[in-house]
């Protein structure tokens, strides 16, 4: 019986885990398993990283393209207005119009002739009442 006990003494001795800590030894395959899961999940985040990027990039360089376009054209609406600003003054001035009237065979009016109130409501609603 004590050949017994002198051999449980020693397997017990040599399983004993490091640094006298008491219990079972630890395979380690659940670390081995986040590993291989890390060793996986690294690269392919790494990859939706880049690809995110160069969406990103590629969306804020069409944005700028067009951007430039659309400052290029607002710039050139501007311009385009002032030139018409210019142009309806010009031909709005006093002398054109009389120019214009003269050039169109119009002539000044000798009397004018208002029409009272009964005859604007009768013409207004297109009879004589």
């Amino acid at each position: 019986m004590a050949a017994i006990a002198q051999r449980v003494a020693s397997v017990r001795r040599e399983k004993a885990l490091p640094n006298g800590s008491h219990g079972a030894r630890r395979t380690g395959r659940r670390k081995s398993r986040a590993r291989g899961a890390f060793r996986l999940a690294a690269p392919v985040l790494a990859l939706g990283f880049v690809f995110l990027y160069v969406a990103l990039y590629a969306n804020l360089t069409a944005t700028s393209y067009s951007r430039t376009r659309i400052v290029a054209a607002c710039r050139q609406e501007r311009i385009t207005n002032e030139r018409l600003k210019v142009e309806y003054i010009r031909r709005s001035s006093p002398h054109n119009v009389m120019a214009a009237a003269q050039s169109a065979g119009m002539v000044y009016a000798s009397r004018y002739e208002y029409l009272g109130r009964s005859e604007r409501i009768a013409s207004a609603r297109g009879g004589n009442r």
